[in-house]
Order: C-alpha cells, then structure tokens, then sequence
C-alpha cells in the first residue's frame, strides 16, 4: 500500500464510526448503492483516470455487482451514465 511507505498503520479494534440505514437511502439496497456508485464514477471520472484508479474502480464495482446478482443491470447503468455525459471509454 502507498500509505504503508509514508509510516506505520495501526488497526483498531473498536468502532470508529456508527452508520444507519435509513428507508431508501444509499445503503439500504443493493440497487441503491450501485445507482450511486456509477454516479459518482461519472461524476469524478476525471480524478479517478488522474490517478490511474477508473480499472481498478470499476472492477471492483462490477465484482460487487455480480456477487449481488445485478451485474448486467449495473453495467447498463454506467453506460447510460456516461454517454449521458458524453464520455466514451475504450
């Protein structure tokens, strides 16, 4: 890991941060949190190429995608994102 040459990392075993799940919200279905995700890869496609991470972004989105059984739909979906926006990827 990048961040592992700048020091140490420590893991804890506690929580740092409590979520909830509100009705509808992102993270209460996985249509949701796929919608959401290949809006903000949209979105911020231009930092994410920047930094060499669109592959890595969006293979890991399709891998969660196709472990939840919505991958073809999933696809369809940044697709239809991104030729909204104009932007063709190879």
């Amino acid at each position: 890991m990048r961040i592992a040459k700048a020091g140490m990392i420590g893991f804890v075993d506690e929580v740092l941060v409590e979520t909830s799940t509100s009705v509808g919200g992102i993270s209460s279905s996985v249509a949701n949190y796929c919608d959401a995700r290949c809006r903000m890869i949209v979105k911020y496609i231009d930092d994410i190429s920047e930094n060499g991470l669109l592959d890595f972004v969006i293979s890991d989105l399709f891998r969660k995608a196709e472990k939840n059984r919505v991958l073809e739909e999933t696809k369809k979906l940044l697709w239809l994102y991104l030729e909204r926006k104009g932007i063709m990827l190879e």
